[in-house]
């Protein structure tokens, strides 16, 4: 015959098993949320560092900023940044506010490598694609940091 003590000792053992088991499926959980959300922040990071001709550190910067001056997760802001780029609209309180940060870290976005300036003519590069493929171009940037082999540039003088 065993005693009330005994049986309570593998009750007790499996409560906590049970416990820890759900306690790692809540970490797990919580730590793909977290990669899926850095996905996102970094391809917004790329948009930002494609369109505006700015590190990737400023258009960190200028999304924390938008972040903050909005009370908004970053991936809230994020997330248009990314449907912007693929054709969607910007509402329009992020639109001011990214127009504000990236005057503020980034600088105005002419004066950069796609812009160059002599002999009294201007000289600009742009993306000859379509939103989607431009934004599939700053994807493989983000992805790889290398330019895809089929992506051009146009020189508009």
């Amino acid at each position: 015959m065993t005693s009330p003590a005994h049986d309570a000792t593998p009750a007790t053992e499996e409560d906590r098993l049970r416990a820890e088991v759900e306690r790692l499926r809540t970490e797990n959980r919580q730590i793909h949320q977290a990669l899926a959300a850095h996905a996102v922040i970094d391809q917004a990071i790329g948009v930002l560092t494609v369109l505006r001709q700015i590190t990737p550190r400023d258009g960190f910067t200028v999304l924390r900023a938008v972040s903050q001056h909005t009370n908004a997760r970053l991936t809230a802001v994020a997330e248009p940044v990314l449907k912007h780029a693929q054709g969607g609209a910007l509402p329009e309180e992020l639109r001011s506010q990214l127009g504000a940060a990236l005057a503020r870290h980034a600088g105005p976005p002419s004066g950069g490598p796609t812009s160059r300036q002599g002999g009294g003519r201007t000289c600009s590069l742009k993306f000859p694609h379509s939103r989607a493929k431009a934004f599939r171009i700053v994807e493989h940037v983000v992805s790889t940091g290398s330019w895809p082999a089929d992506a051009r540039w146009v020189v508009d003088r």
